[in-house]
């Protein structure tokens, strides 16, 4: 039984918005560990407001300025302006141990299979054009990446169930920009919003990434790690800034959630090592750290060491991505100077989420096919 995409949205957007929220949350936190926490820390912050997040579709409006059909995105958070937003199309794969079409790297035959995940992408015609046309949306800061594919690396469904609670760290992301780059340059040019194609992802390698229509190879490394790290980052600022600024509790809580900036760190540290079965000592390799929070990190978890590296999988892909997102957090937190954040969270530039203006809380995308994109989802932070 093929897995559904309406199935992958919600198990892999739920993932990513908890990877983010996991920063606050504290069921996560050992109860070891936070006895090293200062006593006023320790003793207040299970009690402290956690936030929440969403994930939303399209509000469609039937009939827009020109007669037309008119997709708007409302959003606008109280205490929060340049509300950030991604919008994710997500693909069902195809296992495949041989491809029957002339392919690059993914010719093969029985005695020599080359497993790869296939996503059939423009089934109908009309999608691929329509997120182009969301890709292009000029009254926004314009980057052109914000739209993109989400490919889950799944065999069936008793692989889906198998990976439950991790399925991000078997998800690649691929910009729309990124194919339709690749297919202008082809000769003769090849146009993705005409006709259905497929996407062939590796399965031992999902760097390999080929493009059937005319065989395109797509040549970028994998940006997924980049694309989470950006939406982890994204919602642990929001969030910051909203218990900052949260005047019921007043300076206190501004007080223990800068006093706090460092442990939590620590501890997320180790809620990922957790999700993506990474060893301990990795970390210590990795370059998110100065000397002496090295030193630091490596104190606090002097005691969890031994229980960390048991059974751990040590996936390559698992430490790039928690790789980039470890860095990113680090550079919001500033914790190559001590976490010091006192003037300002710093507002991180963004390669994969769209900044929205604060005019009037709504964009219209006019002349957008709404039967085309129904299935787009978007992360509003």
């Amino acid at each position: 039984m093929s897995l559904q995409e309406k199935t992958l949205e919600l198990n892999i957007t739920h993932e990513i918005l908890n990877l983010g929220l996991n920063f606050f949350v504290h069921h996560h936190l050992r109860g070891r560990n936070i006895l090293h926490w200062p006593r006023p820390l320790r003793r207040i912050w299970p009690f402290i407001p956690h936030p929440i997040e969403y994930a939303s579709g399209f509000h469609i409006n039937l009939e827009g300025p020109k007669g037309g059909y008119d997709v708007a995105l409302h959003y606008g958070r109280p205490g929060v302006s340049n509300s950030k937003a991604i919008f994710l199309q997500y693909k069902s794969p195809s296992y495949k141990a041989i491809c029957t079409r002339g392919t690059v790297h993914f010719n093969g035959n029985r005695r020599i299979p080359t497993p790869h995940f296939q996503f059939f992408i423009n089934t109908n015609g009309r999608q691929h054009a329509q997120l182009r046309k969301l890709a292009r949306k000029q009254d926004i800061r314009y980057n052109g990446n914000y739209v993109l594919y989400a490919l889950p690396l799944l065999r069936d469904e008793a692989d889906f169930l198998s990976k439950l609670g991790s399925l991000v760290r078997h998800t690649k992301f691929i910009t729309i920009r990124s194919i339709d780059n690749v297919a202008r340059n082809q000769n003769p040019r090849v146009d993705i919003a005409i006709g259905e194609h497929s996407i062939l992802v590796g399965r031992d390698d999902c760097n390999i990434v080929e493009v059937l229509s005319d065989v395109m190879v797509l040549g970028e490394q994998d940006i997924s790690g980049d694309v989470i790290a950006e939406i982890i980052t994204a919602i642990i600022r929001k969030n910051l800034l909203l218990l900052y600024n949260d005047k019921q509790n007043g300076k206190l809580l501004t007080y223990l959630m800068r006093d706090a900036l460092p442990y939590l760190f620590y501890e997320y540290i180790l809620y990922l090592l957790d999700y993506f079965e990474v060893d301990i000592d990795r970390v210590f390799e990795m370059d998110f750290f100065n000397d002496e929070e090295r030193n630091r990190f490596r104190s606090y978890v002097s005691d969890v060491i031994q229980v960390a590296n048991s059974k751990r999988v040590n996936n390559e892909r698992d430490i790039r991505l928690l790789n980039a997102i470890a860095k990113r957090v680090a550079l919001l937190l500033n914790a190559q100077n001590g976490f010091d954040v006192k003037n300002s969270i710093p507002e991180l530039e963004d390669l994969y989420l769209i900044t929205l203006n604060d005019n009037n809380n709504k964009i219209s995308f006019e002349g957008v096919d709404t039967k085309s994109i129904e299935q787009i989802s978007y992360l509003l932070i």
